[in-house]
């Protein structure tokens, strides 16, 4: 053989079966060989041991052409305004519920101080005041006996027989003190008529102190006392009772006076005035 045809020999036995040798021609593209079996495309494709190992890194995404910009939110301010909202919520809770406090507590002050005193309008009086109703409430009253004539004329005498001291009575002007004396009249009947209250007063450093008005026979006879009133007495029956004055806290050196007013006797003369005084304490 020669060279030639040795090469072709030789090209014949590396050759497998089914396979098509073209001859060398120049070409721009190689010739690929067909396989014995081709593998169908239904079927699934398994890959040997030789192949390459697979990529187990996930796929890194791609940006998409237009994206959708999501909306920025500023965590930052979110957690500052919340916190200031809570905290203007309870101030204006605790200022709604003050002003319903003041509101209904001016209400109950209201309703409290017109129907009567309360303890805080009580506390709440000047020093003075307070002492001096702490002074009024330890003084008490209390009763001397004086049976004392204080004299009179016309067949009349008239005898001071008890004194009755700080005599509780809600009209007594503050700095007074209430007196009750007890009044006796005998006539021996010579001259008719009653010395009336009137005609009896108390005497303190040249001052009369006439009966008090205010303290009248329905607060005497409520002080467990019988009033003087409008008495008549006659012979061998005296008359007697209870008079009320009313005279500055704590007097002394006080007189009873019994004044006698002027006086025409029938068929007779005219008596002037004339008083009747006696010191009952």
């Amino acid at each position: 053989m020669n060279p030639d045809q040795q090469e072709d020999a030789n090209m014949q036995n590396n050759t497998n079966p089914g396979q098509v040798i073209t001859p060398n021609a120049p070409s721009s593209e190689p010739t690929i060989n067909a396989p014995e079996n081709p593998v169908s495309q239904s079927e699934p494709v398994v890959a040997s041991e030789a192949q390459s190992p697979v990529n187990t890194t996930m796929p890194q995404p791609t940006a998409s052409p237009n994206p959708v910009q999501q909306p920025v939110v500023n965590h930052k301010q979110g957690k500052s305004k919340k916190p200031l909202i809570i905290a203007g919520v309870v101030i204006f809770v605790i200022v709604l519920g003050g002003l319903a406090y003041a509101l209904t507590n001016n209400k109950d002050s209201k309703s409290s101080s017109s129907t009567s005193p309360s303890i805080d309008s009580v506390d709440s009086l000047p020093e003075n005041d307070v002492d001096q109703e702490a002074e009024e409430e330890a003084a008490e009253k209390s009763e001397v006996v004086v049976n004392k004539v204080v004299g009179g004329d016309l067949g009349k005498t008239v005898t001071v027989t008890k004194v009755v001291r700080n005599f509780p009575d809600e009209d007594i002007e503050a700095g007074n003190e209430g007196v009750l004396v007890e009044v006796k009249v005998e006539t021996d009947g010579t001259y008719t008529g009653t010395p009336g209250e009137s005609s009896f007063r108390l005497v303190i450093d040249g001052e009369e102190y006439r009966t008090a008005y205010l303290i009248n026979d329905d607060d005497i006879t409520k002080g467990g006392y019988t009033p003087y009133g409008n008495p008549s007495a006659k012979k061998d029956q005296p008359v007697s009772g209870f008079l009320a004055f009313e005279i500055p806290k704590n007097s002394s050196n006080v007189s009873f006076r019994y004044h006698r007013g002027e006086t025409k006797i029938l068929g007779g003369d005219k008596l002037d005035a004339k008083d009747f005084d006696i010191v009952i304490f």
